[in-house]
């Protein structure tokens, strides 16, 4: 349900050159990639890079389209193919640094999704995002630094979705957004218990553009347009955080944070997290959190006759997460954790046939069921020191619909009994890892294997004599053991790697919303046994 990405970008402190690599993956695709890094003294310096891929696909067997005259359920590899780019780069002077990044992906879409053709190459979408950035963050005093942040950001989206002529023939949806803000921020570090973060931001989003069309229309349409529609909207934030270390055993943070939504309104989001040291080679976490995720722009006001009709009344949606977390340091390498938590979602927004007329098309709205997972993982680990690493680790998560959001359904799962089981929610998760050398720093070996549990498909109402439903079914288990292989030779300024991944194999699947304007399909099989390799001279 959720999940929290850290984008590090390149040191400050990079070594000062140039790189030039490539890469292969999957037998298909292709990359190459070259980088610059510069010094140039008084604490100024700078870093680009730019780099490609192209892909020519796989081919597919979907049996869903065996009776399908036109493919017989086989679709061809350029209907799989794509092709990126990036640009990034960064420049410091001091307190001032700047930074940028452009990219472009175009994926042709093989599956048959959003009753498009299968087989049919151009059904492709494409996503680009610009984005600029200047960041100050002078040191102001020996207790307080500040923050200064300015970005603009562009993003397009455009889709082509090839279906039949009494279907629209081809349509060709898009999306584009320009937006741009500013955040200020403070750090106050009275002393060493203390350290205190205060700030704001705003962002106004000068276009949040869509527009459709078909290919094919009759009268009394004189064109093929089916949306065109243009928004603006604006976001403000503010936001404080205190760390605090009362005595050395126990560390405390309280933060908060409230947006405010020219579409919606405002959402407030806390969180307490308590870090205790009960003894030397012990630490306790205990951590509470609340976070939102606003409504899309596509959710509240795409309107397609037949197809889609907006919602402006959707309310984010809302998670709330406890965890309780334990470690203890076996020795200066290896460390055992065991956890348990528990995480709500409220308010989800799903797509539904417009309960009001139906022949409208769907409408995406705030659902009165929460979704709760409740789980635990136990990890063992020894830490790359003295040549080598390896780790052990498993987690239980099991996810249900909730009779209703009281603390009584939370604590005890309580199921609304007309739903079935949440979709796509494997309950077993486990992996066992591994790293050591072979040949020096010349040849590192690492390597994974890992178990995923059933997923259940989204068929997740449950029939009743007035609505019948189909049985919810279960994708099989996965087991996949990657290896890789990586090293360097410093005389030729060479890094290279190889690897496999999935060398058992293994034909696992994942589900798939299935229905009308979705998937013919509830699942779609996953890649097998796929061999990659990268090699970079730096000079």
């Amino acid at each position: 349900f959720s999940g929290v990405i850290n984008v590090v970008t390149r040191s400050r402190e990079a070594q000062p050159g140039y790189e030039v690599g490539t890469s292969t993956a999957d037998g298909t695709v292709g990359r190459v990639r070259a980088r610059a890094a510069y010094d140039f003294g008084n604490g100024a310096g700078m870093w680009v890079s730019v780099a490609g891929s192209r892909s020519s696909g796989n081919s597919y067997y979907f049996p869903e389209y065996a009776s399908d005259g036109a493919t017989a359920g086989h679709a061809p590899a350029n209907t799989d193919r794509f092709q990126a780019g990036t640009f990034t780069g960064q420049f410091w002077w001091k307190a001032l640094t700047i930074q940028w990044s452009m990219n472009s992906h175009d994926k042709h879409l093989p599956t048959g999704e959003y009753s498009t053709l299968l087989g049919d190459d151009r059904t492709h979408q494409i996503d680009t995002r610009y984005m600029a950035e200047a960041r100050f963050e002078p040191q102001l005093t020996s207790a307080i630094q500040s923050l200064s942040r300015a970005h603009v950001n562009y993003y397009e989206y455009g889709g082509y979705f090839a279906s039949t002529p009494e279907n629209g023939g081809l349509s060709h949806e898009t999306y584009k957004g320009l937006w741009a803000g500013i955040e200020q921020r403070f750090v106050f570090v009275p002393g060493s218990a203390a350290r205190v973060t205060v700030g704001g931001e705003i962002q106004n989003h000068f276009n949040a553009d869509q527009w459709a069309s078909n290919e094919v229309f009759s009268a009394p349409a004189t064109s093929g347009v089916l949306l065109d529609d243009h928004r603006t909207f604006q976001v403000g934030a503010g936001y404080a955080v205190a760390d605090l270390t009362p005595v050395h055993a126990v560390k405390l943070s309280l933060g908060g944070r409230y947006d405010a939504y020219s579409t919606f309104g405002g959402s407030f989001n806390p969180r307490i997290a308590l870090i205790l040291k009960p003894y030397e080679a012990g630490n306790v976490k205990i951590m509470f959190g609340k976070a939102f995720r606003a409504p899309s722009v596509y959710e509240q006001f795409f309107n397609e006759p037949g197809i889609q009709v907006p919602n402006s009344k959707l309310t984010p949606e809302q998670m709330y997460s406890a965890e309780i977390e334990y470690s203890h340091r076996i020795t200066p390498t290896v460390v055992g954790l065991v956890s348990v938590y528990e995480n709500v979602i409220s308010n989800l927004i799903q797509n539904v046939t417009d309960p009001v007329d139906p022949t409208l098309g769907s409408i995406y709205q705030n659902t009165s069921t929460p979704v709760a997972t409740m789980g635990a993982e136990a990890e063992l680990r020894k830490e790359w020191k003295e040549g080598w690493m390896a780790s052990a680790s498993y987690s239980f998560a099991r996810s249900v619909f909730l009779r209703d959001s009281s603390l009584s359904s939370i604590a005890s799962l309580a199921r609304d009994p007309t739903f079935r089981e949440v979709p796509n929610a494997p309950e077993h998760l486990a992996a066992v890892r591994g790293g050591a050398p072979i040949l020096g720093r010349a040849l590192m070996a690492m390597t994974r294997l890992a178990y995923t549990s059933a997923r259940w498909d989204t068929h997740d109402l449950a029939a009743t004599p007035l609505s019948p439903q189909p049985a919810q079914q279960q994708t099989g288990d996965a087991v996949v053991w990657d290896l890789m292989l990586t090293g360097a030779e410093p005389r030729w300024h060479l890094r290279y790697s190889f690897g496999l991944y999935n060398l058992f194999d293994w034909k696992y699947s994942v589900p798939v919303i299935q229905g009308p304007g979705n998937f013919l399909q509830d699942s779609i099989v996953q890649n097998g046994r796929t061999v990659l390799a990268a090699a970079y001279v730096d000079f």
